[in-house]
């Protein structure tokens, strides 16, 4: 890519959503809601993504579900099936494929990737979740590995660590 191209994750003057356009309770944070909101506006959307038991992605924030869903249960320890039954809002917790279905490449994506003990699950996961998807999109953690991980696995995606603010 030349250095004079657009920047294809470049969201343009309303930049990006973080965890979508989210507004209480009418409006959760990484719901299809608030996605569909960001949408609206025109905007980029920044969201989480967890791993479930059976290797599927969530976008989900928190590495349990009290917070949003008051429920105990442990996103990485619980399978799709299990956490299926929960809701953010009125609806099921999105997975990668639902908000790829929405977004259909109108507008970039954050996807940040919150790594626990599941660091050699995500690079399978993440090539088989956006193999179809031709929007941009660019794949970011807290965690180094998880960037060298896409680095090696797949390397023309846009990648970037995140840095805590400290």
């Amino acid at each position: 890519m030349s250095r004079s191209a657009a920047d294809p994750l470049d969201p343009g003057p309303k930049g990006f959503t973080h965890r979508g356009l989210h507004a209480g309770a009418a409006f959760p944070e990484n719901s299809l809601l608030a996605f569909a909101a960001a949408l609206e506006l025109g905007a980029g959307i920044e969201c989480d993504l967890r791993l479930t038991a059976d290797d599927r992605i969530l976008v989900f924030h928190d590495a349990d579900a009290w917070r949003m869903c008051a429920s105990p249960s442990v996103i990485g320890r619980s399978t799709h099936g299990e956490l299926s039954r929960l809701r953010v809002g009125e609806h099921p917790i999105p997975t990668l494929e639902s908000l790829l279905q929405l977004v259909g490449g109108r507008v970039p994506l954050l996807l940040e990737v919150k790594v626990e003990d599941d660091l050699w699950r995500w690079a399978p996961a993440l090539q088989q979740g956006l193999a179809g998807h031709r929007g941009p999109f660019g794949i970011m953690s807290f965690d180094p590995r998880l960037v060298r991980l896409v680095k090696t696995n797949m390397p023309g995606v846009r990648r970037g660590l995140v840095m805590p603010d400290r």
